[in-house]
């Protein structure tokens, strides 16, 4: 399959551009983001380009707006652009500098979706992002979500290249004899990403070396498995929770009912910021009938049996 087939596949399956759809497409300047915009207009999509300098690189990120600007002028679109001081950001919001750039870009995209009446916002994540995400998210200890990888599609971001393999990905740009930034801290392996993609994954790929395809069909399969878990969820809710603007009153007794009652009760509990290991405590504690009365703190609220 090549890279267009592939795109245009995910695009069509999973319905995720319609004609009327005015399109923006976020561009670092690095190898993915400049292939998609040029599939994309293989494929006879149009639209803008936006940028975000996050003025982490000095000359380097000059150097990236730049080359940013005159891609939007050879595809004939608009381009939007801003900058931010991103480790001041970070620093005054308590968050790593990978956090704060995750947040200014969102952000500016939320803005420019506002302001432009935008309906879609593409990024270039690909099947490889998406098992760093899936690793990333498993050594860090996360849930079911953490099967479920990055998202096709979450509101107006959309990432019709999240089955394209890196492999594809380059073999087009060689093709097609494309320039390109490299931004060099992707090779900097203090970064857990990168640390995961340099360090652990070649080693994966030893033991089974259709490792990211099969990841992401796990990715699939945990996408489709929440959805039947957040159905049960909300199932619950209806009967036997009664919930305000701050206050969340389950019933223990009806719970223990269900299939997997710690789930359903994580799944209730962590938006109000308690922990999996919070609420198995509290579900232990009812159980044994120890902890009637009880409650239980954290930053947010409290918990009470």
């Amino acid at each position: 399959m090549n890279i267009h087939d592939s795109i245009f596949e995910t695009i069509e399956a999973h319905n995720l551009i319609s004609t009327q759809d005015r399109l923006l497409v976020a561009v670092s300047g690095g190898i993915d983001s400049t292939v998609i915009c040029h599939v994309l207009q293989d494929l006879g999509y149009q639209f803008d380009i936006a940028h975000v300098n996050f003025k982490l690189r000095g000359q380097a990120s000059i150097h990236d707006f730049q080359f940013v600007e005159k891609l939007a002028q050879w595809f004939r679109c608009e381009f939007h652009a801003t900058q931010v001081e991103t480790k001041s950001y970070a620093r005054d919001n308590k968050l790593t500098t990978q956090e704060a750039a995750r947040i200014i870009r969102y952000d500016y995209f939320q803005k420019l979706v506002s302001e432009q009446h935008y309906d879609k916002v593409i990024t270039a994540h690909h099947a490889g992002d998406n098992m760093e995400t899936m690793l990333y998210n498993f050594i860090k200890g996360g849930t079911l979500s953490a099967l479920r990888g990055i998202p096709l599609r979450r509101d107006y971001i959309i990432r019709p290249m999240l089955h394209t393999s890196k492999e594809l990905i380059v073999q087009f740009a060689q093709h097609r004899q494309l320039s390109f930034c490299n931004d060099a801290s992707n090779e900097d392996s203090k970064y857990s990403r990168n640390y995961i993609r340099k360090e652990i994954i070649p080693k994966l790929l030893i033991l089974n070396p259709s490792l990211e395809s099969t990841l992401n069909r796990t990715s699939h399969m945990g996408a489709g498995y929440e959805s039947l878990i957040e159905q049960q969820i909300e199932a619950f809710k209806t009967n036997h929770v009664l919930q305000s603007e701050n206050r969340l009153e389950v019933s223990l007794e009806e719970l223990k009912s269900y299939a997997s009652p710690l789930i359903i009760l994580y799944h209730l509990a962590k938006s109000y910021g308690f922990s999996y290991i919070n609420v198995e405590d509290i579900w232990t504690r009812y159980l044994n009938g120890n902890g009637t009365g009880k409650f239980f703190k954290n930053d947010q609220c409290r918990a009470v049996i």
